[in-house]
Protein backbone atom coordinates (compact mmCIF):
# COMPACT_ATOMS: atom_id res chain seq x y z
CA UNK A 1 0.00 0.00 0.00
CA UNK A 2 1.40 3.32 -0.82
CA UNK A 3 1.72 6.19 1.58
CA UNK A 4 -0.73 9.32 1.09
CA UNK A 5 0.94 12.36 1.53
CA UNK A 6 -1.93 14.55 3.35
CA UNK A 7 -1.74 17.80 1.99
CA UNK A 8 -4.20 20.24 4.01
CA UNK A 9 -7.22 18.79 4.79
CA UNK A 10 -8.36 21.03 6.71
CA UNK A 11 -11.86 20.09 7.94
CA UNK A 12 -10.16 17.25 9.80
CA UNK A 13 -8.08 20.07 11.54
CA UNK A 14 -11.27 22.06 12.30
CA UNK A 15 -12.81 18.63 13.59
CA UNK A 16 -9.92 18.47 15.53
CA UNK A 17 -10.14 22.08 16.99
CA UNK A 18 -13.87 21.94 17.72
CA UNK A 19 -13.24 18.53 19.82
CA UNK A 20 -10.47 20.50 21.55
CA UNK A 21 -12.57 23.44 22.60
CA UNK A 22 -16.20 21.50 23.23
CA UNK A 23 -14.77 19.01 25.09
CA UNK A 24 -12.71 21.80 27.34
CA UNK A 25 -16.20 23.72 27.81
CA UNK A 26 -17.67 20.37 28.87
CA UNK A 27 -15.13 20.17 31.60
CA UNK A 28 -15.46 23.41 32.81
CA UNK A 29 -19.33 23.97 32.54
CA UNK A 30 -20.55 20.33 32.61
CA UNK A 31 -22.89 20.92 29.68
CA UNK A 32 -24.43 17.73 27.96
CA UNK A 33 -24.66 20.17 25.00
CA UNK A 34 -21.26 20.41 24.88
CA UNK A 35 -20.47 16.97 25.46
CA UNK A 36 -22.50 16.00 22.82
CA UNK A 37 -20.97 18.23 20.49
CA UNK A 38 -17.83 16.88 21.50
CA UNK A 39 -18.76 13.36 20.50
CA UNK A 40 -20.19 14.73 17.25
CA UNK A 41 -16.99 16.49 16.45
CA UNK A 42 -14.82 13.36 17.34
CA UNK A 43 -16.81 11.35 15.35
CA UNK A 44 -15.79 13.49 12.37
CA UNK A 45 -12.55 13.66 12.96
CA UNK A 46 -12.44 9.77 12.96
CA UNK A 47 -14.49 9.60 10.05
CA UNK A 48 -11.77 11.16 7.97
CA UNK A 49 -9.67 8.14 8.66
CA UNK A 50 -11.73 5.31 8.82
CA UNK A 51 -14.01 6.47 5.67
CA UNK A 52 -13.37 9.39 3.33
CA UNK A 53 -9.25 8.93 3.22
CA UNK A 54 -9.47 4.72 2.01
CA UNK A 55 -12.71 5.70 0.21
CA UNK A 56 -11.00 8.41 -1.37
CA UNK A 57 -7.58 6.36 -2.71
CA UNK A 58 -9.88 3.63 -3.66
CA UNK A 59 -12.09 5.97 -6.15
CA UNK A 60 -8.68 7.64 -7.49
CA UNK A 61 -7.08 4.73 -8.17
CA UNK A 62 -10.42 3.01 -10.52
CA UNK A 63 -10.33 6.67 -11.94
CA UNK A 64 -6.61 5.52 -13.33
CA UNK A 65 -4.49 7.90 -10.81
CA UNK A 66 -1.65 6.68 -9.97
CA UNK A 67 -0.14 9.57 -7.58
CA UNK A 68 -2.68 11.86 -7.11
CA UNK A 69 -5.68 11.23 -5.02
CA UNK A 70 -9.15 13.24 -4.54
CA UNK A 71 -10.56 13.70 -1.46
CA UNK A 72 -14.34 14.91 -1.54
CA UNK A 73 -15.05 17.84 0.28
CA UNK A 74 -18.59 18.43 1.75
CA UNK A 75 -19.67 21.66 -0.28
CA UNK A 76 -19.96 23.84 3.08
CA UNK A 77 -16.69 23.45 3.92
CA UNK A 78 -15.60 24.43 0.34
CA UNK A 79 -17.50 27.41 0.53
CA UNK A 80 -16.16 27.91 4.37
CA UNK A 81 -12.36 27.31 2.75
CA UNK A 82 -13.08 29.97 -0.32
CA UNK A 83 -14.26 32.44 2.65
CA UNK A 84 -11.25 32.15 4.78
CA UNK A 85 -9.39 32.62 1.36
CA UNK A 86 -11.29 35.79 0.67
CA UNK A 87 -11.91 34.37 -2.68
CA UNK A 88 -15.08 33.73 -5.23
CA UNK A 89 -15.23 31.34 -7.40
CA UNK A 90 -18.49 30.35 -9.16
CA UNK A 91 -19.66 27.51 -11.16
CA UNK A 92 -19.33 23.89 -9.15
CA UNK A 93 -21.10 21.62 -7.95
CA UNK A 94 -18.46 19.38 -6.61
CA UNK A 95 -15.45 20.04 -4.32
CA UNK A 96 -12.26 18.20 -4.04
CA UNK A 97 -9.27 18.27 -2.35
CA UNK A 98 -6.09 17.21 -3.90
CA UNK A 99 -3.93 14.87 -2.02
CA UNK A 100 -0.51 13.17 -3.49
CA UNK A 101 0.11 9.30 -2.87
CA UNK A 102 4.18 8.63 -2.88
CA UNK A 103 6.81 11.43 -2.06
CA UNK A 104 9.80 12.89 -4.18
CA UNK A 105 10.78 14.82 -7.09
CA UNK A 106 10.61 11.48 -9.32
CA UNK A 107 6.76 11.42 -9.16
CA UNK A 108 6.39 14.80 -10.97
CA UNK A 109 5.82 13.48 -14.38
CA UNK A 110 3.34 10.92 -13.12
CA UNK A 111 1.70 13.74 -10.63
CA UNK A 112 1.30 16.15 -14.05
CA UNK A 113 -0.30 13.09 -16.16
CA UNK A 114 -2.96 12.30 -13.13
CA UNK A 115 -3.37 15.99 -13.13
CA UNK A 116 -3.93 16.62 -16.47
CA UNK A 117 -6.48 13.42 -16.59
CA UNK A 118 -8.18 15.10 -13.85
CA UNK A 119 -8.23 18.18 -15.36
CA UNK A 120 -9.95 16.49 -18.67
CA UNK A 121 -12.53 13.77 -17.06
CA UNK A 122 -13.36 15.47 -13.55
CA UNK A 123 -15.73 18.59 -13.28
CA UNK A 124 -15.63 20.58 -10.06
CA UNK A 125 -13.87 22.93 -7.43
CA UNK A 126 -10.37 21.23 -6.71
CA UNK A 127 -8.33 22.73 -3.54
CA UNK A 128 -4.78 22.21 -2.78
CA UNK A 129 -2.17 23.31 -0.10
CA UNK A 130 1.30 22.29 -0.96
CA UNK A 131 5.09 22.91 -1.18
CA UNK A 132 5.68 20.68 -3.27
CA UNK A 133 6.42 21.75 -6.57
CA UNK A 134 3.95 22.00 -9.00
CA UNK A 135 3.53 20.71 -12.48
CA UNK A 136 4.38 23.50 -15.18
CA UNK A 137 1.09 22.45 -17.14
CA UNK A 138 -0.87 22.63 -14.32
CA UNK A 139 0.62 26.12 -13.27
CA UNK A 140 -0.58 27.60 -16.98
CA UNK A 141 -3.99 25.93 -16.59
CA UNK A 142 -4.60 27.66 -13.26
CA UNK A 143 -3.14 30.90 -14.91
CA UNK A 144 -5.22 30.68 -17.61
CA UNK A 145 -8.62 29.94 -15.26
CA UNK A 146 -7.54 32.78 -13.09
CA UNK A 147 -7.91 35.52 -15.78
CA UNK A 148 -11.36 34.66 -15.65
CA UNK A 149 -12.12 33.89 -12.09
CA UNK A 150 -12.31 30.56 -11.82
CA UNK A 151 -8.96 29.86 -9.63
CA UNK A 152 -6.67 31.10 -7.30
CA UNK A 153 -2.59 30.67 -6.03
CA UNK A 154 -1.73 32.44 -3.05
CA UNK A 155 1.60 32.23 -1.12
CA UNK A 156 1.21 31.22 2.25
CA UNK A 157 -1.05 28.67 4.10
CA UNK A 158 -5.00 28.89 4.79
CA UNK A 159 -5.07 30.05 7.79
CA UNK A 160 -6.29 27.15 9.92
CA UNK A 161 -3.37 25.32 12.47
CA UNK A 162 -2.91 21.82 11.99
CA UNK A 163 -3.62 18.50 13.69
CA UNK A 164 -1.14 18.03 16.73
CA UNK A 165 0.90 14.97 16.95
CA UNK A 166 0.75 13.85 12.73
CA UNK A 167 2.58 14.70 10.15
CA UNK A 168 2.66 17.90 7.95
CA UNK A 169 4.82 17.93 5.31
CA UNK A 170 4.28 20.79 3.90
CA UNK A 171 7.26 22.97 4.16
CA UNK A 172 6.50 26.27 5.35
CA UNK A 173 8.48 28.47 3.58
CA UNK A 174 7.52 27.34 0.34
CA UNK A 175 3.95 26.95 0.64
CA UNK A 176 1.40 27.80 -1.60
CA UNK A 177 -2.44 26.89 -1.68
CA UNK A 178 -5.68 27.89 -4.26
CA UNK A 179 -8.20 26.37 -6.07
CA UNK A 180 -9.71 26.01 -9.57
CA UNK A 181 -13.12 25.37 -10.99
CA UNK A 182 -12.45 22.87 -13.89
CA UNK A 183 -15.72 22.89 -16.34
Amino acid sequence: MMKVVVMGTKERDLAFWLFAVFISGAAVFGSMLLWLAAFISALLFFYHFVIVRPRAVRESRKMGLETAVLVPLWSCAARLRLLLAGKKLAGWERAYEVHLSGSGKEIIPVLEKDLLNVAGTVKGLFFWETSFPVPSAIRKLVREKEKRNKAFWVKGRLPVPGTPLLPDPVDGKHVRYGAVVLD
